[in-house]
C-alpha cells in the first residue's frame, strides 16, 4: 500500500511542477498591448457599473414602495 500511495504523491508533485513551468511560460512572453483599448474596456466597465447600480437602486426604492402599499392596504 505504501508504494501506491508515494506514487501517486509523485504523481501529484509532477503535475505541480508541470503546473507552474507552464504558468512561468505564459508569464514570460512578451505582448504588445495597446493602451487605448484597456483604458477603453475601463471605462465601458465604469459605464456598465454605473447602470448596474442605478438599475439596482431603482428596484430597492419599488420594492419598498410596494411593501409599503401592500401592508397599508
Amino acid at each position: 500500500m505504501k508504494n501506491n500511495y508515494s506514487s501517486f504523491k509523485n504523481l501529484q508533485s509532477i503535475n505541480r511542477d508541470k503546473n507552474y513551468i507552464n504558468q512561468n511560460q505564459f508569464l514570460n512572453k512578451s505582448e504588445k498591448v495597446d493602451i487605448n483599448k484597456i483604458l477603453n474596456k475601463v471605462k465601458i466597465n465604469q459605464k456598465n457599473e454605473k447602470k448596474n447600480i442605478f438599475l439596482k437602486s431603482c428596484v430597492a426604492v419599488l420594492l419598498v414602495i410596494f411593501t409599503i402599499i401592500i401592508t397599508r392596504f
